[in-house]
């Protein structure tokens, strides 16, 4: 099949392959703010993005001294609730064109393709939980998912951390008043099941494998097979281990760019709450916005990191270094040392990240090269490898590799569309299949192991099963 390959790099948007892969249709009607109003919701949400506890308590310690008829103790609580206000107001003003893209999105589905989207979503998350139960005793939550859960109480008196910047979901965790371990918890399930099913949107809306005939209707077993071997990928299967991250959040945010029809305003929406998300954004939507839409709008984006950024910089009293050593110091050692003194297990964590559907992206990297397909195929790998940078500013690889799913989705979906591709696929074929049963492991750059010791599923069984071996084959 002959394939067309011209990246959208001009001032109009022309519909080739990297487009249909990787961005929803523009909508020249979508809802948008005046240009003002949303970049002054853009400060707003960033300015109180950075504004942790030790900045509120230091102001309101320099404005005793002007208003000497209020103690500092009330002054800090009036600025949190100020704080609190307008946190809400700019992100509630970003929502709106978001919220009103997704409402008519959701209206041009049929009947059928909802139910069948929902069915094959719930079903590939109850053979999830049966692979590893996303639950840990005693409330469901282990690691920092305990972290943003207790954040969610009172997230804006949070002080300066690893995570105080990752604002948005426990903020919208309080508004919706699931504050605390196990609401929480359940919050954190509910955005997960939310991710699931946008993926599953997406491939459905991009290759029609569920629901866009009465043929696939109902997939073949292998399909599947396939889906389910795609899910334990730890861009979704890590959520299973650590419930309460905001990753699905993000992750959510970026798709709903790749799906719903949208103005550019709204994609810059989209982008700005992934920021407050997490700040792992930067990387996820920085080649989205490069290879898939105008110069114009991409040129608009970058005034969203760069206000990001000086904020981020200003907390931190304008000491970059300061700023690099919050981040990725660890345990007296910085991340990049981490990373190259332990090169076994950073390959291991980039592996494990997806374990044997790396042959996926592979064996469709291949086959587009040798149709002389070369663009396509550096913007695919271009979309993986931007988790890359990530692994330079954490420990824990099979994680942040994760951040580049993108290209993988893209991957996955040429691989079920064009079978042309890659015409030696039985082996590989079983090869998927059988990586369902390969346990996903959660490596950290100093171990590697399901992260947890209290694990219910088939995964820790099978982990348990293949330490008893190796110490029974090392007597």
């Amino acid at each position: 099949m002959a394939l067309t390959t011209e990246l959208l790099m001009g001032a109009d948007r022309v519909q080739d392959r990297v487009a249909r892969y990787l961005c929803a249709p523009h909508d020249p009607n979508g809802v948008t703010l005046p240009w003002p109003l949303f970049w002054c919701a853009v400060v707003l949400l960033f300015a109180m993005v950075h504004c942790p506890r030790e900045q509120v308590e230091a102001i309101a310690h320099a404005l005793v001294t002007w208003l000497p008829a209020l103690t500092s103790s009330q002054l800090f609580t009036g600025l949190v609730s100020l704080k609190t206000i307008l946190f809400y107001g700019g992100m509630l003003m970003l929502a709106i064109p978001l919220v009103v893209s997704v409402t008519r999105w959701g209206r041009g589905w049929t009947t059928q393709q909802l139910r069948g989207r929902l069915l094959v979503t719930l079903l590939l998350f109850a053979a999830l939980c049966l692979l590893q139960a996303p639950f840990q005793p005693p409330t469901g939550l282990t690691s920092m998912g305990d972290d943003y859960a207790l954040m969610s109480q009172q997230p804006f008196t949070e002080p300066a951390n690893l995570f105080n910047r990752r604002l948005l979901m426990p903020a919208l965790a309080h508004m919706l008043f699931l504050r605390g371990l196990t609401p929480f918890y359940l919050f954190s399930l509910f955005i997960t099941l939310i991710f699931l099913f946008l993926v599953v949107s997406y491939l459905d809306a991009k290759i029609g494998i569920f629901t866009s005939s009465p043929e696939t209707a109902r997939p073949h077993i292998r399909t599947w097979g396939w889906m389910l071997s795609l899910f334990t990928s730890s861009f979704i299967f890590y959520n299973f281990y650590y419930p309460g991250f905001p990753d699905p959040l993000l992750m959510l945010l970026l798709l709903l760019t790749m799906l719903v029809p949208m103005s550019a305003q709204g994609r810059l929406c989209a982008f700005a709450l992934a920021l407050a998300t997490h700040e792992a954004s930067l990387f996820c939507f920085a080649p989205l916005f490069l290879l898939a839409y105008p110069r114009h709008e991409w040129r608009m984006a970058l005034g969203l990191p760069l206000a990001y950024g000086a904020f981020w910089l200003l907390s931190f009293g304008g000491d970059a270094l300061s700023l690099y050593g919050a981040q990725a110091d660890i345990a007296n050692k910085t991340s990049v040392e981490w990373f190259f003194s332990s090169p076994l297990m950073a390959l291991a964590g980039i592996f494990f990240a997806y374990k044997l559907a790396w042959l996926v992206a592979v064996a469709v990297s291949i086959g587009l090269w040798r149709i002389g397909e070369r663009r396509l195929t550096l913007a695919m790998l271009l979309l993986i490898a931007s988790a890359i940078p990530l692994l330079m500013l954490g420990l824990d690889t099979s994680r942040l590799m994760g951040f580049g799913f993108m290209g993988f989705l893209i991957a996955v979906a040429l691989w079920f569309r064009e079978p042309a591709l890659t015409p030696r696929r039985d082996l590989l074929n079983l090869l998927l299949l059988g990586n369902v049963l390969i346990p996903s492991y959660f490596v950290d750059l100093n171990q590697i192991s399901f992260g947890i010791t209290r694990a219910y599923g088939l995964y820790p069984a099978i982990d348990s099963f293949l330490r008893q071996l190796s110490m029974g084959a090392l007597r």
